[in-house]
């Protein structure tokens, strides 16, 4: 939605554009990889489960092959999210600066 406004205000940054939107696919993707982690960690997925079919559930993968897919992704959203930061308007070691890299 920033990107929008930043388009008609004539101020769009392909760049932050991009990074914004793989920032936002990787946390997702990250959310549902953990989910079905610990869902098939802790056996709240079993046969009998409505819906499509989990991949640690199902065997597809592993517990630690998924680990490992969580532990990729989270790199890829803290890298993406760190250079849309320092890419910013922020000034670096600032109060902003602190709180976005916190989140």
């Amino acid at each position: 939605m920033g990107s929008f406004i930043a388009l008609r205000e004539h101020v769009f940054d392909l760049i932050i554009f991009v990074l914004a939107i793989a920032t936002t696919l990787f946390l997702q993707i990250l959310s549902n990889l953990a989910n079905d982690y610990g869902d098939g960690k802790n056996g709240k997925d079993d046969a009998g489960r409505l819906g499509p079919v989990r991949t640690v559930q199902s065997g597809v993968v592993t517990l630690p092959e998924m680990k490992r897919m969580i532990l990729m992704f989270c790199l890829f959203s803290l890298v993406s999210g760190v250079l849309l930061i320092f890419i910013s308007d922020i000034h670096l070691f600032s109060v902003s600066f602190f709180v976005l890299l916190g989140l």
